[in-house]
């Protein structure tokens, strides 16, 4: 099976097309908050909190192998539980009957299922309007460190595979050794 993924985003901005899923479209979304509106003549930090919103299409097109009988596809949805974010006018184009469901980790996605599908391929088309609100959070540069086993432990939800995400070992997470301990 081949996955063609295309997305793009209409903000304050203009118009942006590339070949991302759903989950980094909205992190191209937060990435643009920043970029767009840090441009202001308020002190970084201080005001009220900023907003944008962006018009999303996200497109998926999947191509069968031949003589497929069973076809089970789960796309990413954008998230609902997120405090700094609000979508609406959520609209899905699909050629099959859907559902939307959470997967392990607690994230919306829509889940399609076909069987003998007569089609080569298929696409799914998903749109939506995104309003993201700044997050101001005051890190404090002197208390970086290097990842550690420790770190490793805490965030191994967010490091290593799970059920709705495996891992190409050629990119997994490695610990990096602390300079001050070689």
């Amino acid at each position: 099976m081949q996955v063609v993924d295309r997305a793009s985003c209409r903000g304050e901005e203009g118009v942006m097309t590339s070949r991302w899923s759903a989950q980094l479209v909205c992190l191209l979304a937060v990435t643009l908050v920043t970029v767009s509106v840090g441009a202001d003549t308020v002190k970084r930090g201080t005001g009220p909190l900023r907003h944008a919103t962006f018009e999303l299409r996200n497109a998926v097109k999947v191509r069968f192998p031949e003589g497929a009988q069973h076809v089970r596809m789960w796309i990413a949805l954008p998230q609902d539980n997120d405090p700094a974010q609000q979508v609406r006018d959520l609209k899905i184009d699909a050629p099959y009957p859907y559902r939307i469901e959470r997967d392990s980790e607690g994230s919306r996605v829509l889940y399609l299922e076909a069987q003998s599908p007569k089609e080569k391929e298929l696409t799914v088309v998903e749109t939506f309007v995104v309003t993201r609100q700044e997050i101001r959070d005051h890190v404090d540069p002197s208390k970086a460190r290097p990842l550690n086993s420790e770190f490793s432990r805490l965030h191994a939800t967010d490091l290593f595979p799970n059920a709705s995400f495996g891992m190409d070992p050629e990119f997994s997470y490695k610990e990096i050794p602390d300079p001050q301990e070689c």
